[in-house]
């Protein structure tokens, strides 16, 4: 007869009768089984395993679909635009130089909003682009041209006569300054063409865009770096600017001194002595 895995599948209590110790100094013996076997151990032994229930099968759920990917979700969005853009009626074809005056007058009224004094270049972009589109200028609003806008702008360009030939040739020296660079140079530029005192630091950082003193200071040096500009100190430590490229210089000015804005930086170097 057999016993455990043989008949069991799962572990089941045996009565195996009283168990009698020995000593280990004992050799093991086998003992024979019982001659005689009683009817109903017998049938206890050759009794049929009873069989468990099967368990119930759990349904199968359906598959749940993975949630779409972002690639998924911005190629959907970038559909969507672009049907929204060609449902929306196209602009009017407009010239280039009225487009271009447009968005100078654009950029002109943003740079004007007190709000935006000290806001930095990508929100003066965003409200630049949104803008363009509100007034359905022709074409897409391009970063690289609202920088080219905006440098002399905000430099002060507006009070300046756009038929100076000095002014002129500031805005071509400009051209070889990193875009990134030009608003503090057409700056600089404009106050060395006039003879004006150079612009203080809280002037310079106010155009970049900041309130630091310090980041306006370390401004100058990088331009200085580059070979645009040159600075040197003059009486009591006064700032002094020259443009090698122009071959024009600044009036001293006071690094700590007020801001000055657009419109006052327009009177002549004895109004302001």
């Amino acid at each position: 007869m057999a016993l455990g895995p043989a008949l069991y599948r799962r572990p089941t209590q045996v009565n195996v009768a009283s168990v009698e110790t020995r000593a280990l100094g004992t050799t093991p013996a086998l003992t024979p089984p019982p001659v005689e076997v009683s009817v109903e151990e017998r049938s206890a032994i050759l009794a049929p395993v009873p069989v468990a229930a099967p368990r119930p099968v759990a349904e199968r759920r359906a598959a749940v679909p993975p949630p779409p990917s972002v690639n998924d979700m911005l190629g959907r969005i970038a559909e969507r635009r672009a049907a929204d853009d060609a449902d929306e009626p196209a602009a009017p074809a407009m010239p280039a130089e009225e487009r271009e005056r447009a968005l100078r007058e654009i950029v002109q009224e943003i740079v004007s909003n007190p709000e935006n004094a000290f806001a930095d270049e990508l929100k003066l972009f965003n409200e630049f682009a949104y803008v363009c589109r509100f007034r359905r200028i022709p074409g897409t609003a391009n970063r690289d041209e609202f920088k080219r806008l905006l440098a002399p702008v905000k430099a002060g360009a507006a009070g300046m006569d756009a038929t100076d030939e000095r002014w002129q040739q500031a805005l071509e020296a400009a051209e070889e300054v990193a875009v990134e660079d030009r608003t503090l140079f057409l700056l600089l530029a404009k106050a060395a063409m006039r003879r004006l005192p150079c612009p203080p630091d809280a002037t310079i950082a106010r155009i970049s865009g900041t309130r630091s003193a310090g980041r306006a200071r370390g401004l100058i040096s990088f331009l200085e770096r580059k070979g645009h500009i040159v600075t040197r100190a003059g009486f009591r430590n006064l700032r002094i600017v020259a443009i090698p490229a122009l071959g024009w210089e600044t009036a001293p000015g006071d690094p700590s001194g007020e801001d000055v804005l657009p419109d006052d930086d327009a009177r002549p170097l004895e109004a302001a002595e």
